[in-house]
């Protein structure tokens, strides 16, 4: 099975197309089933749950979420910056592939703590915008 992950298999090895990206969202659609979303936003779906997974929080797989969390309360500075960019790349890893490019950058709040990653997805000739809010609010979230 190499380093190919058992969920990346499941999502990839679905009945139909064998080079479609497909998930479910906890989004319950109006026909009363889970909402099926396909291609770039099961990229921006896996992208935004990494960001509130804290890392080692999975016994058989460590590596997995990130602790960019933990930089809210930390100065506005370069420092704290290159940190976020780290654990940036670090999420990103995890979900690359040759098809996928994932841009991004971090502004910090000027009225409150935290900060906001700005990321840019394409994938497949698409091409989606996405910002993430990092503050005191996603703390209440992560356990």
């Amino acid at each position: 099975m190499g380093k190919e992950r058992s969920l990346d298999l499941f999502l990839t090895k679905q009945a139909g197309k064998s080079d479609e990206l497909k998930d479910i969202d906890n989004v319950i659609a109006a026909y009363g089933d889970f909402k099926e979303i396909k291609d770039i936003d099961v990229i921006i779906r896996r992208l935004t749950n990494l960001f509130m997974i804290p890392e080692g929080t999975y016994f058989f797989d460590p590596d997995l979420g990130t602790n960019i969390y933990k930089h809210i309360f930390e100065p506005v500075d370069l420092t704290t910056k290159l940190a976020i960019e780290r654990d940036l790349k670090n999420v990103i890893r995890i979900i690359s592939s040759p098809l996928v490019n994932i841009n991004y950058n971090v502004l910090f709040f000027k009225n409150k703590k935290g900060f906001r990653v700005n990321l840019i997805v394409e994938y497949l000739g698409k091409r989606k915008k996405v910002s993430i809010n990092i503050d005191e609010n996603i703390l209440k979230t992560i356990k």
